[in-house]
């Protein structure tokens, strides 16, 4: 069972915080929609991990609004979080789900990422994410090793900032891997069509977005992980980027560029949303988070559910944002 959860217990203690400030006016939702904005094309990850949210949060908040998803890719799924300040209403009725590997990349790139995700309204994320670089079996590669004494490992992405980017980065320029990206998919169901038709050898992306069917007719070769926690189906061949450089120095630089995947799979709003709205948010997010119907598909799908709950996740934020100065220096070197 690739899940990995909190407590019910610790989980109970992180709800009973989030509902100690009352929202004001609890009729408010009553006949509302709420809409969840997906960065990326149907058929991954977010996209269902937002489906699932949708369907079993709405019983939590005041007036038991409809919670709709739609899907807007574009920017490495920047597109979606900037459509929140934008023309999107302001009051509590528009979420947005974005790849936070934005985040690293609006500190150590901002030419690329002109954003500070610290200024959201952090509803909570659902798991943390355990992204992996892996080859197609078809290529023969079946470590770091072989990867890297290939001409190029060819592998596709959305766009320059998202999570995949910056793993991919981390592959090539602290552990020689000769990278190819081609740019321009729209999400990781793209990606997946283009490795099985041989136009790409592999990709960097989310574990859990890969078929089940690939996993377990080790059809991929994962050869390198980004989180130091591995999911129970990792093979040992996936070891951690920070255990295979040499220098303290390289260790502290990659922990500084995989940060954000511990807040993993977000869910935002607004800096302008009302506060106790976000709080009524907040609340009737951690009470799905302990929803049996929601854990079981999320077990069925064999996605994990790890949650962190909005104050949590605006605080790791904002710590990340106060990276040291010398490590961000170095980290823009490296994403250059």
């Amino acid at each position: 069972m690739n899940k990995i959860s909190l407590t019910l217990g610790a989980l109970a203690l992180l709800t009973h915080g989030a509902q100690a400030q009352a929202p004001k006016d609890e009729s408010y939702y009553k006949g509302k929609t709420i809409s969840i904005i997906v960065g990326f094309t149907p058929g991954g990850s977010y996209d269902a991990y937002a489906r699932m949210l949708a369907r079993q949060m709405p019983q939590y908040i005041p007036g038991t609004p409809n919670i709709i998803v739609q899907n807007m890719p574009g920017g490495g799924t920047l597109t979606a979080v900037r459509y929140l300040d934008g023309n999107s209403p302001k009051d509590g009725t528009m979420l947005a789900a974005f790849t936070s590997g934005l985040i690293t990349s609006s500190i150590a790139d901002p030419d690329s990422v002109k954003y500070n995700f610290s200024d959201l309204g952090w509803v909570g994320s659902i798991t943390r994410d355990f992204s992996v670089c892996y080859a197609w079996h078809a290529t023969g590669i079946t470590s770091l090793a072989d990867a890297k004494a290939r001409k190029e490992y060819i592998i596709g992405d959305t766009a320059r900032g998202s999570s995949a980017s910056i793993n991919s980065t981390i592959l090539s320029q602290m552990l020689g891997v000769k990278v190819r990206t081609i740019m321009g998919y729209t999400g990781s169901a793209e990606s997946r069509i283009a490795i099985e038709r041989g136009e790409l050898e592999g990709h960097c992306g989310a574990w859990v977005s890969l078929p089940q069917d690939w996993r377990a007719k080790k059809q991929i070769v994962p050869f390198v992980r980004f989180s130091r926690v591995a999911l129970p189906d990792m093979p040992e061949s996936a070891v951690f980027a920070g255990d295979i450089v040499t220098s303290d120095d390289d260790r502290k630089l990659i922990d500084f560029l995989l940060a954000p995947s511990e807040v993993g799979r977000p869910f935002v709003v607004s800096k302008l949303v009302p506060a106790d709205r976000l709080t009524t948010l907040r609340q009737a997010f951690a009470q799905t988070m302990e929803n049996k119907e929601f854990l079981a598909e999320a077990e069925r799908l064999a996605l994990p559910v790890s949650p962190i709950l909005g104050e949590e996740a605006q605080k790791m934020v904002a710590d990340i944002y106060q990276a040291p100065a010398a490590l961000v220096q170095r980290g823009r070197a490296v994403l250059k």
